[in-house]
């Protein structure tokens, strides 16, 4: 597998939705990882059944910052500097892809760049790749940068296959770049055994959060596509109605300063708890612990956020975009939105 983001550590939430698909998939294969390198890692380790590789690209590791983190388009806008790298960064992942796909029968890649690399490599490991889209890489960049439209469509229409996370990112591919044979939808799950649902004030108490006010949840990077601005932006009408409530945000992103800055220019500080990204053990108790699960984003694959507050039987107000409506079903199991609408209402929130 290629993937640009993986577990760094036990915990650490970067790319869990490829460990977790690896994990089940190596009680039938091997499965192994070539993955970017970080200040701590190892080049190579296992995990369990799987063989991981880590590439490093810069030297002291501790500069190794392109990838992990609020993602690799987030820090590289926060750190420009950095986008010099880029070229070293690619070398270093296809020789490492080169070198371990030739003990490989098939070549996974996770999200288009990734793809990219692998069909590179193809050249000389001579093996099939499948192309794994999830998302953020056609939503986000092709949406925003017309100039990588190219290399998107060069990398979809020469994968011998394409998986695809939400049927509507498999309609995209096919619709704007003409794929049309070797390609299907294949959902993210998530583990039952993980994400069930458990006594609220319990989830509450093992979290030190308080027990009766209401708890609304956002879980993912506080960036722009998330919508979050939108979120924060509404907290004072939901407190007009509910004045205890407390919005809680686990994640991290260049939006975080600023939208701290904004809750206390706007008086609701202390209706608002702003966290950092949670280990993935945590994540069943704050999903539990909240009243409402909430995901204002502008643009989505298949979030897993969505998933595994369901999979919790906490309720969701999402936005209708991307893979959401697959599954939400408006007014059944949650409510959807239309993005950035903050004049929009629902009695029967």
């Amino acid at each position: 597998m290629l993937t640009t983001s993986f577990p760094r550590h036990q915990g650490d939430r970067a790319g869990r939705f490829v460990f977790d698909l690896a994990k089940e998939l190596s009680r039938q294969h091997h499965i192994a990882i070539v993955a970017p390198g970080a200040e701590g890692l190892h080049s190579h380790e296992t995990i369990g059944r799987l063989e991981v590789f880590r590439f490093h690209y810069c030297y002291p590791h501790e500069y190794e910052k392109i990838a992990y983190g609020r993602g690799i388009l987030n820090n590289l806008d926060q750190r420009p500097r950095y986008r010099a790298l880029i070229p070293i960064f690619a070398l270093a992942f296809l020789m490492k892809s080169i070198k371990v796909g030739k003990q490989s029968d098939l070549i996974h890649a996770h999200w288009v760049f990734s793809g990219l690399i692998g069909l590179l490599g193809r050249r000389i490991h001579k093996k099939p790749v499948v192309l794994t889209v999830r998302g953020s890489d056609i939503n986000v960049q092709y949406a925003g940068a017309r100039t990588s439209r190219p290399a998107f469509r060069w990398v979809l229409q020469r994968s011998d296959y394409i998986t695809t996370v939400s049927n509507d990112l498999l309609k995209m591919i096919t619709d704007e770049f003409g794929v049309v044979r070797r390609i299907a939808c294949v959902p993210n799950g998530v583990s039952l055994e993980t994400f069930s649902p458990m006594d609220r004030f319990e989830a509450r108490r093992m979290l030190g959060l308080p027990r009766k006010i209401p708890i609304i949840l956002y879980a993912g990077r506080i960036i722009e596509s998330k919508g979050i601005r939108c979120l924060v932006e509404v907290i004072p009408t939901v407190l007009k109605a509910y004045e205890d409530a407390l919005f809680v945000f686990l994640g991290e992103g260049n939006l975080v300063e600023r939208l701290v800055r904004t809750c206390k220019d706007m008086g609701i500080e202390q209706s608002v708890l702003f966290s950092h990204e949670r280990p993935h053990a945590e994540m069943p108790f704050w999903l539990n612990a909240a009243d409402l699960v909430v995901l204002p984003s502008l643009s989505e694959g298949r979030p897993n956020t969505v998933i595994e507050g369901m999979a919790c039987a906490t309720p969701i107000v999402a936005t209708r975009v991307g893979g959401i409506p697959e599954l939400v079903k408006d007014g059944e199991n949650g409510y959807l939105v239309p993005p950035n609408d903050q004049s929009y209402q629902r009695d029967e929130v």
